[in-house]
């Protein structure tokens, strides 16, 4: 082996691979193959992942530049190689995982005294799957079941699986979690003290794990549980240097020092010992510090073994002592209070802060004179040359036009006070408003750090002469665009070259993202709504929003009526997991402007709102109207001119204890067909069921079901959407020709010839949900049988018509129920009876006085004064007056002696009157509603 070589693993500590290193291959060897190396012309690359190093030999001092190139491509090559053996590493631990047993005992756990928190068994190998930070599943670590002569268990990770910055979750994640190395340890705390953990499976992905967590829960507490790798004093191990010169490389250093004998006392003669470095608990500090994070480190009462980890401390002492350390101050290592001199080392630190800032200065020749920014700050430099500290890092990172108002504005790029990266659009009117620190209190309400002692003025100086080289177009609303659909996530689109354009999110954001992978959410949600009409509905009805535009169909709502716990909102959150986190879930609880809003947020997507029980009655059937139409208020602007009213085309999905109708009955309005049309009420509980769970599939329970989609809704989302976008951008006109032939089959084999436009207008609604299930499902999307969206939506059709008695005019029903009603319920109260003769009998009184009413031969006949009528009418009918005598003349109930006037003159008490003239036929119940359908 070449001496070079030899002499630089010597001295890094990397003992000599057992073959000769070579340009033709890489070569890999130590325990799990930890240390690389590989040759290139005149000189040779080595590595450790381990620990992460990598560094280069030079056979000569001249020999960096003339193969600078070639240590590229060696760079390159061994990126793309590890890649692709992480990718097939990957799909292996996926067959292994899936085809595997779950796992009830395994005597690594019961030596270990823990349970398996969803784990599995593949031939008595204890398999611990390792998920990266999109809960990708990335690797396995098998432990065998037999342990060695000393007890220990075998443990190896999937050959090429990537270990780095993935982990394994025990629990939920809320507001409070716990990071640690290994299962048992992770399964002992959470055991003990029903924290989550997330397992990082060594010290070196501590930092790694905690800046994901961080991440992903910025509001979060967090705890660090160390390993504290501090051998027993006394041992063999730590007094035998012979070891120590085998293993350099390793946690242990070789030192002059006073040894300790088996005593624990110091021995007087000096000899060479061992020197723990610890990096569990250094590893463990890092990582703390990094996330400002609590640190707890186990204690030991009597350390005379090899433990170190809080499984260890449970084994060795019990619970309390585990639990003890996790809820009792004494024991957590608090990382920024751990200093002697406080004050002079918060003094010393932000020096070192400064001094490290500094060094990530950021050179951008648009930024304006007179200001410095670093990766984590914005400083100002005044005439003097003193830097002072306006707010964290702040950056422009192009200009906007807006494509539909011509408004100009920033692209901000800025740093929250929790340390994540945001993007917000900020108009350039903004800095020249009446009030110039609004822009500021936005800034600072979305997370930016200013501080307040400074001139923050200077803030928006900066943003006004920052000139970056690019301009980017931006939109007021989501939805489709120029040949891609835009959220606030960018442009998903099927063209290799990606669309400059960004959603203006000074308009609001609905929360569209993505965690996981459309495999994910088949499988955990996807597949479950199968056999669960409102789920399978929830979901097609989300998939039906994009499609709207694409088949040019209006907006439509679907309400989910049922008491409470009836599952209503597991319903809304599988409709909103296509889309985005659960916080995709909007609610009534609003004003009627602020759903004008809210609505136009959703531009060309789902809209669901929760709860409409918390709408003030008055209000919500002009917000149902408003939605439903897809326009908002006209304003004027500053000059009096009409602005450009908000407009948008989406499908929503309600959800409430009460229908439209009860809701406004409540306040005493009357609802309008038009109303009801549009927010479609379906109830979430189908019949002969408690909840609207029918198919519990793998669960014992409904419940069961119902949490695991809560769950797993929390965790696998929004993958859905892009892929069905990409697919209908794809296949548009087919669709378009699909659509239209299978909406009229379906139409003429459903719909009989007195069918109104209202029930075809519901007819289209529903079918067009069945639509779009099926074509998610034809895309491999859901995880669903063929025909079962369209089966389930046309069911619901059925019903609907089903509960409002049949095909034909709601609206007409409803007045017709209307009158008759009222003529049952004052036929005695409000109309005094007259004789043969026309004379009232003037001894009965009535309350209130309408008409009369007089019994003939061939039946009861009344006289109604017609403005006294309309009065009295007022609060029972929604339409003109005139519409319900136009109505009860069509199908024969009024009596008229002309063409001319609904009324006639009736000869009562020896005066002529004009009265309203009706018969028997007004208190009729049922066949004449047949009338009305047969017109």
């Amino acid at each position: 082996m070449n001496n070079v070589l030899y002499k630089k693993l010597q001295e890094i500590g990397i003992p000599a691979p057992p073959e000769e290193v070579t340009a033709s291959k890489i070569v890999r060897w130590g325990h799990n193959k930890r240390y690389w190396a590989v040759q290139f012309i005149g000189g040779y690359a080595i590595g450790d992942w381990a620990s992460n190093l990598q560094d280069y030999v030079f056979e000569d001092k001249y020999n960096y530049q003339r193969c600078k190139r070639q240590i590229a491509e060696t760079q390159q090559k061994l990126t793309n190689k590890r890649h692709d053996d992480q990718t097939n590493a990957a799909a292996t631990a996926l067959q292994i995982w899936r085809n595997a047993s779950n796992c009830t005992t395994h005597p690594y756990l019961e030596t270990k005294k823990i349970k398996a928190h969803g784990l599995k068994i593949d031939r008595q190998t204890l398999l611990i799957p390792l998920y990266d930070e999109n809960n990708n599943l990335t690797s396995l670590q098998k432990i065998w079941p037999d342990p060695d002569v000393a007890g220990k268990f075998t443990k190896r990770f999937l050959k090429c699986g990537r270990t780095q910055g993935c982990s394994f979750t025990i629990g939920c994640v809320k507001d409070e979690v716990v990071i640690c190395e290994g299962y048992a340890t992770g399964a002992t705390i959470h055991e003990l003290t029903g924290l989550p953990v997330v397992v990082a499976f060594s010290c070196n992905n501590l930092l790694a794990i905690a800046k994901i967590i961080r991440k992903k829960y910025p509001d979060a507490k967090i705890i660090v549980a160390a390993d504290n790798d501090q051998p027993a004093v006394g041992s063999t191990f730590w007094s035998n240097a012979a070891q120590a010169a085998v293993v350099p490389h390793m946690k242990y250093t070789l030192q002059a020092q006073q040894p300790y004998n088996s005593a624990g006392h110091e021995n007087s003669k000096s000899s060479s010992m061992l020197v723990h470095s610890n990096p569990g608990l250094t590893k463990a500090k890092e990582a703390a510090a990094a996330v400002k994070a609590r640190l707890v480190v186990p204690e030991f009462a009597n350390n005379d073994d090899d433990s170190s980890d809080f499984n260890d401390l449970y084994v060795l002492e019990g619970p309390e002592k585990v639990q003890s350390a996790f809820f009792a101050k004494k024991n957590n290592v608090d990382c920024d209070l751990s200093r002697k001199n406080v004050q002079n080392a918060d003094e010393i630190e932000k020096k070192e802060e400064t001094h490290r800032d500094n060094e990530n200065e950021i050179i951008d020749k648009y930024m304006p004179k007179n200001f410095r920014l670093t990766a984590k700050a914005l400083y100002y430099i005044d005439k003097h040359g003193y830097a002072t500290y306006l707010c964290s890092y702040l950056r422009v990172l192009g200009k906007t036009i807006n494509i539909d108002t011509n408004e100009s504005g920033n692209l901000l790029e800025f740093r929250t006070i929790h340390g994540e990266i945001k993007k917000i659009c900020m108009k350039n009117k903004d800095l020249f408003a009446g009030n110039s620190q609004t822009i500021l209190k936005d800034l600072a309400g979305a997370g930016l750090h200013i501080n307040l002692e400074a001139p923050t003025k200077k803030i928006l100086v900066y943003i006004n002469n920052y000139s970056p080289k690019y301009t980017l177009k931006t939109m007021r609303k989501s939805g489709w665009c120029t040949n891609g659909f835009l959220t606030e996530n960018g442009v998903i689109t099927v063209q290799e070259r990606k669309q400059d354009i960004l959603l203006d999110t000074t308009y609001g954001l609905t929360y569209v993202d993505v965690n996981g992978s459309i495999t994910d959410w088949r499988e955990n949600i996807g597949k479950l709504c199968c056999g669960n009409s409102r789920l399978v509905l929830a979901a097609s009805t989300a998939f039906a929003a994009p499609l709207l535009h694409v088949l040019d169909r209006p907006n439509f709502g679907i309400q989910l009526v049922g008491k409470s716990s009836a599952g209503k909102t597991t319903a809304l959150y599988v409709a909103a997991s296509i889309y985005g986190p659960r916080n995709y879930v909007k609610s009534w609880r609003a004003t009627d402007n602020g759903l004008e809003t809210v609505a136009f947020n959703h531009n060309d997507m789902l809209l669901i709102l929760d709860e409409m029980g918390e709408m003030s009655p008055q209000k919500i059937g002009a917000t149902v109207y408003m939605l439903a139409n897809g326009i908002g208020k006209t304003r004027s602007n500053s000059s009096g001119d009409a602005k450009q009213p908000k407009t948008w085309r989406i499908a929503l999905l309600s959800a409430g204890e009460v229908d439209l109708n009860t809701h406004m009955a409540s306040a005493g309005f009357a609802t309008m067909a038009g109303q009801n049309i549009r927010l479609l009420a379906v109830p979430a509980i189908p019949e002969g069921h408690r909840s609207l769970v029918e198919n519990t599939h793998r669960f014992a329970t409904p419940a069961a079901l119902v949490r695991h989609l809560i769950n797993a809704t929390q965790r696998y989302y929004g993958a859905a959407l892009p892929e069905y976008i990409k697919l209908l951008m794809r296949n548009q006109e087919e669709i378009i020709d699909d659509f239209n032939n299978a909406l009229e089959a379906q139409k003429t084999a459903t719909l009989p010839s007195h069918a109104d436009g209202q029930d075809n207008r519901v007819f289209d609604f529903f079918f067009t949900v069945g639509f779009a299930g099926e074509l998610a499902t034809k895309y491999g999307l859901t995880g669903w049988p063929e025909g079962e969206a369209a089966s389930t939506a046309m069911a619901f059709f059925n019903g609907w018509i089903a509960h409002k008695g049949g095909f034909g005019n709601q609206e007409e029903k409803m007045l017709l129920y209307s009158l008759r009603c009222f003529f049952q319920k004052n036929q005695y109260s409000s109309f005094v009876a007259i004789n043969e003769y026309n004379d009232a009998d003037e001894s009965k009184t009535v309350q209130e006085f309408i008409g009369y009413r007089k019994n003939t031969p061939s039946g009861v006949v009344f006289y109604a004064n017609p403005e006294r009528l309309k009065e009295a009418m007022r609060k029972e009918i929604t339409v003109s007056f005139q519409e319900i005598l136009r109505l009860a003349d069509a199908i024969g109930i009024l009596e008229r002696t002309d063409n001319k006037h609904f009324s006639k003159m009736v000869r009562i008490k020896n005066r002529s009157i004009r009265m309203l003239a009706f018969n028997d036929k007004v208190l009729a119940d049922e066949e004449y509603g047949e009338k009305i359908n047969a017109k």
